[in-house]
This record gives C-alpha cells, structure tokens and sequence, in this order.
C-alpha cells in the first residue's frame, strides 16, 4: 500500500510542479524576485536609481531584450555596478573615491561597498569581492523564492485535491480492498522507478500513459456524492483525507521520486534473509 500512495503523491506532485512553472513564467516570478534583491542589496526601493541604472547598464540589458531577466551571473552584475558607481576608474583608490563623492550612491550603500572592498589592492579584487557579496545575497533571494514557490504550492495542491476529490484515506481503502488496483499502482510505480535512480530528478509526465494503465481498472478520482457520504461523519473523513493530500503533495516530487525508487528498489530485492542465529533461535 505505502508504495501506491507514494505513486499517487508522486504523480499530484508532478502535475503540481508544472502548474507551479507555468504561474511562475506567467507572472514573471523569477524576474521579479531578483529585481526585488537588487533593489534591497543597493538600496533602490523605488527603483529609480542604483538598481535602475545596473538593469539598463548594456552588460544588463542585453540579456533578456523584451523582459527584465531572470538570473544575473555575479560577474556581470558586479561589473554593471562597479561600472556604474565607479565610472571610469582604473585604480582601487580613484574607485573608493568616486564610492565617497558620487551623490547618486545611498549612504547606506556607501558604506556597504566600503566594507565590501575594504581589502582589496586592485579594482579587479574590488569587483571579485561585490561578486562574492552578490552571491551572498542571492542565497538568501533564492529562499524568498522558495518560500514564494511553496506557498504557491499549497493552494495549487489544494485546488488540485478538491477539484479531483484525492481523498487520501478513501484511497488507501480502495488499496486495500482492490487487488487489482493496488498491483496497477505497483507496477507503474516499479516502471518510473526504472526511469531513474533514487536522488535523481523525477521523470516528464505522461498523463496519457498514466490515463491508460489506470483506466482498465475502473478507477479514478472524482466526484460522485452516494447516499451514504452526505452524513456529517463522512465529510469529516473527506476532509481529512483532503488534508492529508495537500500536505503530502507539499512535499514535492523530488521527494515523492525518491521515495518510490526506495520502495521499489526494496520490493524487488525481497525481505532480508534471516542470519544463521535467527534461523536456530
């Protein structure tokens, strides 16, 4: 049974994840999310200085000519904004200097840069150093894109449950219950498990393979409310099978691929043989 829901939260997860890319490129998330660090990391709220002038510094803009872009490497970035607070500087000191009198540059960012070139001997070791301090920062921007991703996540993993009615403990029932279910299940799980060893990233997804393997068995997700499921006891059973689901797919698929590659792996080598105390004992 642990293998066929691992199978289904798998499959959730999957179609999940490319809902999840398809808001994420509609809306520009990536794009917007390092425009929102670039801002913060020089002190450019408003967009209207710093930052503004790195996104149209050449090096910037010709990397996405109809979008802002959605990743900058730190060597571009740090020669964008050397370029644009330093102007032509050749040596450390005339850059340090064009730091302390440019009156475009924030006081806050003043200082950041001070701190971040304090050590440096050439204007090449400066820009090595704003390239660590880049990268440094993107760590943390790439975390508000992750608690972004999974927030979305969640209300799409919702809405997917409630739309399919993925009721978690109704179909670990029917797992249970239907022999012929269950061995679908494991064998398609056994199948994508082939695909790819554990800790490699799960495989495209076929809906249309998925369809035909699970179609001859008579069973699917979806609404039908008998007589017997109106009752107050029932809906709190659904809903609990709801949350269970949500909170699974949550997870992710990467998750999920793992975890069925294990169980797969362990069904078919077979439980471990007994040694030759256990056998006497």
């Amino acid at each position: 049974m642990a293998i066929g829901l691992a199978f289904l939260y798998l499959l959730l997860s999957m179609v999940c994840s490319t809902v999840n890319e398809l808001i994420a490129r509609a809306l520009k998330l990536r794009a917007e999310n390092l425009r929102d660090g670039i801002q913060e990391l020089v002190e450019d709220p408003n967009f209207t200085g710093i930052a503004q002038a790195i996104y149209q510094h050449p090096l910037v803009n010709s990397l996405e000519k109809r979008a802002r872009p959605s990743y900058i490497h730190a060597r571009t970035f740090a020669a964008a904004l050397v370029d644009t607070v330093g102007g032509t500087a050749s040596e450390v000191d005339d850059l340090r200097n064009a730091i302390a009198t440019n009156a475009s540059i924030p006081e806050a960012l003043r200082t950041k840069l001070a701190l971040v070139t304090a050590s440096a001997a050439t204007v090449a070791e400066a820009q090595g150093a704003v390239e660590v301090w880049f990268d440094d920062a993107m760590d943390r921007v790439s975390g508000w894109y992750k608690r972004k991703a999974q927030l979305i996540t969640l209300v799409v993993g919702a809405v997917v449950t409630l739309v399919l009615n993925v009721d978690s403990i109704a179909f670990a029932n029917d797992l249970i219950v239907n022999p012929t279910v269950r061995q679908v299940f494991v064998e398609s799980a056994s199948q994508l498990a082939a695909s790819g060893p554990a800790g490699s990233p799960p495989p495209a997804l076929d809906v249309a393979q998925i369809r035909a393997q699970l179609g001859p068995v008579g069973f699917s997700f979806g609404w039908s409310l008998p007589a017997e499921a109106a009752t107050i006891e029932a809906w709190l059973s659904r809903a609990v099978g709801w949350l269970i689901t949500v909170i699974a797919i949550s997870m992710g698929a990467p998750f999920w691929f793992d975890l069925v590659n294990r169980l797969a792996n362990l069904r078919a080598t077979g439980p471990r043989p007994l040694r030759a105390t256990e056998e006497r004992g």
